[in-house]
């Protein structure tokens, strides 16, 4: 499981908020690949994209229980820590 911190571009420069990343069994070999993780707020309403060199979708689950479909972009993020 991957824990990302990162600003919320959206409305607030300062604020942060955690997400869990759930890696599909199927997709482990995220594991072996943290530097092609990229990660940004695109809207107000919190929908968050995380790119991938090898992953076209994943599921995205927030800790507040909101569940959105990534896509791939590029960008950088702040922190990543592996829990």
């Amino acid at each position: 499981m991957i824990l990302i911190h990162l600003p919320l571009f959206a409305s607030s420069y300062d604020k942060r908020f955690s997400y869990r990343l759930h890696i599909r069994p199927r997709l482990s070999l995220f594991k072996t690949h943290l530097e092609n993780l990229v990660i940004y707020f695109e809207s107000s309403l919190h929908a968050l994209h995380i790119g991938f060199t090898f992953a076209r979708f994943l599921t995205l689950e927030c800790q507040r229980g909101e569940v959105e479909r990534v896509r791939s972009q590029k960008v950088n993020i702040q922190n990543v820590w592996r829990i």
